[in-house]
């Protein structure tokens, strides 16, 4: 489970054609037995609850990046929307992308994120 960015969901489906499902770690104890789950009644959660009906989106200029950050960005929105962990989207709202890079993240490991605190300070 290389690259994993999100919980792993097994539907019924699956569930329903298997006596039991094995997923091996790299762990050095003995394996953990789980003899049954309980079924998950999570509401969704609403984004935006806490955001005045009035509140509007600000205009920004759109971040500069080098030609080499955009490469990535692309590759990487293409990967995510692939793997369907994202879908595309017309809202006024935005977060612009950014990429980090740094000694904390060797080899020299890029990841693209959001200002979603920029949306909190804005209403």
């Amino acid at each position: 489970m290389n690259d994993l960015y999100s919980d792993v969901l097994i539907g019924h489906d699956i569930l329903n054609r298997h006596s039991s499902v094995e997923i091996g770690f790299d762990g050095n104890r003995p394996p953990l037995t789980i003899c049954s789950l309980a079924v998950a009644q999570v509401p969704p959660v609403s984004l935006f609850f806490n955001l005045n009906p009035n509140c509007r989106p600000l205009v920004t200029k759109t971040r500069r990046h080098t030609v080499k950050d955009n490469v990535f960005m692309a590759l990487e929105v293409q990967k995510l929307l692939k793997e369907g962990a994202i879908e595309p989207s017309n809202s006024p709202w935005r977060a612009q992308a950014f990429v980090i890079r740094g000694e904390k993240y060797k080899p020299r490991m890029w990841r693209m994120s959001t200002l979603k605190q920029l949306i909190n300070t804005l209403c």
